[in-house]
């Protein structure tokens, strides 16, 4: 079995966890990915925070390999997005938007290692 390349790990699904957070000073959300626990980033839209944890994702796997330390892996290439708190429907489409951009990207992946 092949090696497994950075663009082979950020095309699996690792579980994404994203909630809002309010401290009466400032409001983002927080988003994080459970298999990796230094894995969490936030941004101010659902968008920027997706963008956000899929860079903290290949800096943490590029880290974990430059250092030989095990990756959880994922037969699934769409990760499931945890959403810990309700959201308005203008909410909703705007992740289900950013989700959809998040695929094509990772689909662009694949054409790249073809």
């Amino acid at each position: 079995m092949a090696k497994k390349t950075l663009n082979d790990y950020m095309r699996m699904g690792h579980p994404i966890r994203l909630r809002w957070y309010d401290d009466g000073n400032d409001a983002y959300y927080v988003v994080s990915i459970p298999s990796f626990p230094s894995c969490v980033t936030h941004g101010y839209t659902v968008k920027e925070a997706l963008k956000e944890i899929m860079v903290a994702k290949e800096v943490t796997i590029e880290t974990m390999m430059k250092h030989n330390l095990e990756i959880v892996e994922f037969a699934e290439t769409t990760p499931v997005i945890e959403i810990a708190e309700p959201f308005s429907k203008e909410e909703m489409k705007e992740m289900a938007d950013a989700v959809e951009k998040m695929i094509g990207i990772l689909d662009g992946l694949d054409e790249g290692s073809e």
